[in-house]
């Protein structure tokens, strides 16, 4: 049985949770929104299991009480799956998954593992939100959407650099002939490196200062910026806390569930104390009527 989120977080406690589809289902396909990522994540599965796969593991901003998370990130262990007959769209990492997502509506890599450089990728999955064991190689502290402060940053450097290890080790095991599953995995593993560079280039370009527009196209999207113009501004977490008068574990929770437990006023003083201008549209779209 899964174990109820925490009410703070928004999270499940850390570890591997088993779950029945109908479980998940229950527990997690509270809105409309939701279902509709169940249900490809649900077409995705049966397609997986047509051809041998046995166990996925489910994470990304869909796990967190969200009510509109962007997609769904799942990890499938390729042992004893068919390569030949499984659907070209598991094997097709590029351009971000882009495919998976037009189907499926999230994205899945396989459960890739390399000794030499210590990498699980079910553990990494599962790091975004956690530490590490004691006693292993993992980089701690990984998190789940953007890069907010410097711990982050070097930690993710280090995840980066784990990955580039775990690269040059398949490329160097597979040679010149790599089977079907040595190159999943080579795609996979810099398929998650490219990822994780672009994430860290993206924390750099804020903290240059050179940035000071920021775009939001939902509401939910305003979380990220909020965090954006805090980096852009040159601000710590501290300071930020300072300048509201709360700690500064009161902001690190906030941007840990982008604002999710943050009110409306909370959220203004914000963007007050960071001197942002905010134009905001809005328009009526058609909703079910049901």
């Amino acid at each position: 049985m899964l174990p109820h989120l925490d009410p703070e977080t928004g999270l499940l406690p850390v570890g591997e949770h088993e779950a029945s589809w109908d479980e998940v289902m229950e527990r997690f396909g509270w809105n409309e929104k939701r279902r509709a990522l169940l249900d490809g994540l649900g077409e995705a599965l049966e397609l997986l299991a047509g051809v041998g796969c046995r166990q996925v593991w489910l994470n990304g901003s869909f796990v967190p009480a969200k009510d509109e998370p962007g997609d769904f990130d799942a990890c499938w262990d390729p042992d004893g799956v068919d390569l030949d007959e499984i659907d070209p769209v598991f094997l097709d990492l590029s351009a971000g998954r882009a495919a998976q997502k037009r189907r499926f509506g999230g994205e899945l890599f396989p459960n890739v593992i390399e000794a030499g450089s210590g990498l699980v990728f079910a553990d990494f999955f599962q790091n975004e939100r956690g530490g590490s064991p004691q006693g292993d190689r993992r980089p701690e502290a990984r998190r789940s959407d953007v890069i907010t402060n410097d711990v982050q940053y070097r930690s993710t450097k280090s995840h980066l650099a784990q990955f580039e290890e775990a690269l040059a080790n398949l490329r160097a095991k597979a040679g010149k002939k790599p089977t079907k599953l040595q190159k999943l995995e080579i795609d996979a593993v810099a398929a998650q490196a490219d990822d994780l560079r672009a994430e860290i280039e993206d924390y750099e370009r804020l903290s240059s200062g050179d940035v000071s527009t920021f775009e939001a196209t939902t509401l939910a999207g305003l979380a990220t910026l909020l965090i954006k113009a805090r980096i852009a501004r040159g601000w710590t977490q501290s300071r930020l806390a300072d300048e509201l008068g709360v700690a500064e574990q009161q902001i690190q929770r906030y941007e840990a569930t982008e604002y999710r437990s943050a009110s409306l006023a909370r959220i203004c003083d914000v963007a007050a104390a960071l001197g942002i201008d905010v134009a905001e549209t809005g328009r009526l779209r058609s909703i079910d009527a049901a």
